[in-house]
């Protein structure tokens, strides 16, 4: 499709006369689109919206007819006065482009799902980004000129005069990344998939596109410094286009499974993890949006290996087996929002199941790892349009071949896991801090109100009743691996629970040395966790052949 061919469904038709601007609502299959484009705005929702001007079936006829554009809301009046002065005469705004009617959502529902493609083919989104509620100007910027022009000072480097700029450190951030409508998670589809984005910032304007950044104080690029650990957009695909494919075959691995043996490979998906890291952190009015809003950035490709690595529920088919290991960051929980009406029901194995924010490890591009698990299947994977309907997402499970070890916990006075017992080798790993001294670097991701635990059981008594088990995944300089319970006593069909992460060495290297490593337990090395390595090592992985190696599913 041709960037520009595809229309919303409604788009707000911008009529410029002498006395301002009329806006009407058209059906876009029914105008005739002149210029063949049209941009889009960002903005923030109040907390109170019902007494502004929103397209209900009310007031649907209304804004056919078209309505002043001094009867809406500031930001929206500038952002309409910016598209006609760049000669584009139609505009996407949400509020007035999709019925709003509470009890009618079919409306919502037909167009969410489309919402990936109203963005990525807007000629220029518009980000009110500073704006707390859209009735501020986006050009309410006092004392700009201080920062736009920062203050330039006089140093002496070794004898030589030189004159320097003193700018804060975190201006990329403090402008963008942690404005107040970036936190929420629409607003992540449509800042990603845009084009180009217009930012409307606290003290002055920003730029971003697929191949840079700017700002009014750096216009011709912002240094690279200011924004690493941004994971914007530009190096994301810049990181993506860096990758030559060389499929990975070897015998824990099916080719159409594996990952690419690749430091290019490994540095995307250290890009597209942070991605998925950062919109962790979002916030939803209706939780139940989490996956729609995720499913279009996904959809963009963007974050897609190559055209087998499929998007499942929040993940990728390619990475899946590392992508198991992410980890809750426990005081990043969030509580259900005030407007939450519906559960947003997803498998056990997804990042998503957890309200709050996760973390992925980091994986280091080094020859030596280790696969002690393997993606089979998928099983009843949702259609790629991701239907609206969240309860679809339940049934998609994963079917695994892997080892599986029977754990017990061992609580704390305060009835907090303290570490796991590994039952048929008798190996205690204790949680870092724990009182064991070769505890170090080992982290038990477990959380006794996980809602994925099953009904009317504690984790205590799963692991009384032999239903708790450790499925290592990998390792690299760390073993990592995933806590799951089975669903019955007997049976193959499991929850996960948590993650488990253990140090197996530990060595001081430079980046050139990765891979050249001589990778010998070290200081901080777990000697059990490195017993537990050898021994899946060195046993084959054939089912029937070994109780520990098995087929079993995670829902």
């Amino acid at each position: 499709m041709v960037r520009g061919s595809w229309f919303p469904t409604r788009l707000l038709h911008l009529v410029r006369d002498s006395h301002g601007i009329l806006v009407k609502l058209i059906i876009s299959k029914e105008a005739s689109i002149r210029g063949r484009r049209y941009m889009t705005l960002s903005h923030r929702w109040p907390i109170n919206a019902d007494h502004r001007l929103m397209l209900t079936k009310s007031t649907f006829e209304q804004l056919q007819r078209g309505i002043d554009y001094r009867k809406l809301p500031r930001s929206f009046q500038e952002s309409m006065e910016l598209a006609c002065c760049l000669g584009v005469n139609y505009i996407w705004i949400d509020s007035l482009c999709i019925h709003q009617d509470k009890d009618d959502l079919s409306d919502w529902e037909k167009e969410a799902v489309t919402m990936h493609k109203v963005y990525s083919h807007s000629f220029l989104n518009i980000s009110a980004t500073f704006s707390y509620d859209g009735t501020e100007s986006l050009f309410n910027r006092p004392n700009t000129w201080t920062t736009t022009r920062p203050t330039q000072v006089k140093v002496n480097v070794n004898g030589t005069p030189r004159h320097a700029h003193l700018i804060p450190g975190d201006i990329w951030n403090d402008e963008i990344t942690d404005a107040p409508l970036n936190k929420r998670g629409w607003v992540f589809q449509e800042r990603f998939l845009a084009r180009r984005v217009l930012h409307f910032g606290r003290s002055q304007l920003a730029w971003e596109c697929c191949e840079w950044e700017a700002l009014e104080m750096f216009p011709n690029g912002v240094p690279f410094t200011f924004i690493a650990g941004s994971n914007s957009k530009s190096s994301v695909i810049a990181a993506r286009n860096r990758i030559r494919y060389k499929p990975c075959l070897n015998s824990n691995h099916k080719a159409s499974m594996a990952l690419y043996d690749s430091s290019t490979v490994t540095e995307f998906i250290k890009w597209r993890n942070g991605i998925v890291e950062d919109y962790s952190k979002c916030q939803f009015t209706f939780y139940r949006d989490k996956l729609v809003a995720f499913g279009g950035v996904a959809r963009s490709n963007i974050l897609t290996l190559d055209s087998p690595d499929r998007y499942i529920v929040g993940m990728w088919e390619r990475s899946m087996i590392y992508d198991l290991a992410w980890q809750r960051i426990h005081t990043m929980a969030l509580s259900p929002p005030a407007r939450q009406t519906q559960e947003l029901h997803v498998p056990s194995w997804s990042w998503a199941s957890f309200r709050g924010e996760v973390v992925f490890p980091h994986i280091l591009p080094t020859k030596s790892m280790s696969h002690f698990a393997t993606l089979v299947d998928i099983i009843g994977t949702p259609d790629q349009e991701l239907q609206v309907d969240q309860g679809s997402f339940k049934g998609v499970s994963l079917q695994l071949e892997c080892f599986v070890f029977e754990i017990s916990l061992l609580p704390s006075d305060d009835e907090e896991i303290n570490g796991i017992k590994l039952n048929q080798f008798n190996m205690v790993f204790m949680q870092e801090n724990a009182v064991l001294e070769d505890s170090v670097g080992t982290v038990i991701d477990l959380d006794k109100d996980d809602p994925s635990i099953p009904r009317g059981k504690t984790l205590q008594m799963l692991a009384q009743e032999g239903r708790l088990f450790l499925v290592p995944l990998y390792a690299t300089f760390n073993l990592r691996a995933m806590i799951v319970a089975r669903l019955g006593h007997t049976g193959r069909t499991y929850c996960r629970l948590g993650a488990f992460e253990v140090a197996i060495y530990w060595e001081s290297f430079e980046p050139t040395d990765i891979g050249q490593s001589s990778r010998q337990p070290g200081w901080g090395a777990n000697l059990q966790a490195v017993g537990l390595k050898s021994f899946m090592d060195k046993t084959p992985k054939v089912l029937n052949g070994n109780a520990h190696y098995q087929r079993i599913e995670i829902i």
